[in-house]
């Protein structure tokens, strides 16, 4: 099942996922991995499912709290998401990653001051995570600090530059600052 999963084959993850934990049904793992397939296959509301049994049969984990927080974000559900994630911040406070997703959540929410101070606080704990570096830039960008902003995008670009969305929000600053050709060089990038 993991192999599958490590090659993106949710499809194909997802019975063996269930044939785990079957075999397993003590073991909240293959629960919270066969949510992150599920909602890879934009399954979210069986993902969520998923996620809560893993939660049942184990609920100290952090991971399977941040998996269950975005998932119920992605359906709009955010006081319920913000409830997760602050426990997987709670369960694990140098988590990079669950302090990057508490900050993005928060920024969704309208708390920017506290979205930007979780999202400093995860890319200092997980500075090779690209979506921080692009979440924060993009916050950056729109609080009016172009400079910054260009710093993080540009690092989120390096991380990950297969990430059209990141290189897109790169040249939209880099356009909004003046610098039209280093913005149309990621928008060429972007959209190869």
């Amino acid at each position: 099942a993991q192999q599958l999963q490590d090659e993106k084959l949710y499809a194909a993850a997802v019975p063996a996922w269930r044939i785990a934990a079957a075999k397993h049904p003590a073991d909240a793992r293959p629960h919270n991995l066969m949510g992150v397939v599920l909602d890879a296959l934009g399954e979210t509301s069986e993902a969520i499912k998923e996620y809560n049994k893993s939660l049942e049969l184990n609920p100290d984990s952090s991971r399977t709290h941040n998996n269950l927080g975005s998932a119920l974000a992605e359906e709009g559900r955010f006081d319920e998401a913000m409830v997760q994630i602050r426990k997987a911040v709670e369960l694990n406070p140098d988590g990079g990653v669950e302090h990057i997703n508490l900050g993005h959540l928060l920024d969704i929410t309208g708390h920017r001051q506290e979205a930007i101070e979780e999202l400093r606080r995860g890319i200092e704990l997980a500075p090779k995570n690209s979506d921080g570096h692009s979440i924060y830039g993009v916050i950056l960008a729109v609080e009016g600090k172009p400079d910054e902003a260009i710093g993080q995008l540009q690092r989120a670009t390096e991380l990950a530059p297969r990430s059209s969305e990141t290189r897109c929000n790169l040249g939209r600053t880099l356009s909004a600052s003046g610098r039209l050709p280093e913005a149309l060089t990621q928008f060429e990038t972007a959209a190869s």
